[in-house]
């Protein structure tokens, strides 16, 4: 493993420099078109703390009259949440604090849901607009489409490997293009590192434990032989990516994933 107790530490001290910001933020009316996932009152944990559940708005505003475009994930405790699912693209009435995170992006943190069923003209003329697709083309990367779902613009680096990049808006898919030509401009390096650390890491264990009785031990070139780009995924989270691999059946149908940093190069191999 190489330098990722320093990655994950920042990502710990991030989110816990957010907790300690919104909770110092004034309570407002948030008002906003659920995206198409609607708010389905699913519930998840951090630690040890009680359950809470997560939605998006597509569209919002809070405190003033301005209409915002940028998609703002609001949390919430899960009892506080929704009874029962609120359809896609539904305007709401929210109680909320809102706050930047230190990674860029603007977030919510909700009390209530004051209106499940919110009649603001405005808003809803952003419904259309939220169903519309996404394309982004880029003179070295490719054609990209969005997946609203995830958050994802979706390409191909080429006919075998995918290309995403982590961005809700074209917008911020603009702020990921230095990071994103980095990595695909210098793409045999990675790849040479990333094989390099999966040898390092993953050979051994093969060898040991995955490989067949009557198959001859593996060496490093054999190994990194097997291993063939899949995807290419550049994240939102400061200049992080991850390369993943077809491992071609060493440990039986998992892939291996290599995730890396351009300033601490890759961090880990795994299945």
């Amino acid at each position: 493993m190489h330098d990722s107790e320093d990655f994950f530490a920042k990502l710990e001290r991030e989110d816990q420099e957010f907790v300690d910001l919104i909770n110092t933020m004034e309570e407002g009316d948030l008002y906003g078109v659920l995206d198409l996932n609607g708010a389905a009152g699913n519930g998840f944990k951090n630690g040890t703390g009680p359950e809470r559940t997560r939605f998006t708005l597509g569209a919002w505003k809070f405190g003033d009259d301005k209409i915002h475009t940028d998609e703002l994930y609001v949390e919430m405790l899960l009892e506080n949440g929704p009874e029962t699912p609120i359809y896609p693209y539904r305007l709401v009435h929210i109680r909320a604090r809102v706050a930047q995170h230190p990674r860029g992006e603007l977030q919510a943190w909700a009390s209530e849901i004051v209106n499940a069923e919110h009649v603001d003209e405005e808003l809803r003329a952003f419904v259309k607009v939220l169903k519309e697709p996404v394309d982004y083309s880029d003179p070295h990367l490719g054609h990209f489409k969005l997946n609203r779902s995830v958050g994802w613009f979706e390409g191909k680096l080429n006919e075998h490997v995918e290309l995403s990049v982590q961005a809700k808006s074209v917008t911020n898919f603009s702020s990921l293009l230095p990071t994103s030509n980095l990595v695909i401009n210098n793409l045999e390096h990675w790849l040479e590192e990333a094989k390099a650390l999966a040898v390092e890491e993953l050979l051994e264990t093969y060898n040991t434990g995955w490989r067949e009785k009557d198959a001859p031990i593996m060496d490093e070139d054999q190994f990194k032989g097997m291993l063939q780009l899949t995807s290419v995924s550049i994240h939102n989270c400061g200049d992080h990516f991850v390369l993943n691999f077809d491992a071609q059946g060493l440990f039986t149908d998992h892939s291996i994933c290599v995730p890396c940093s351009l300033k601490a190069g890759c961090i880990e191999a795994k299945f």
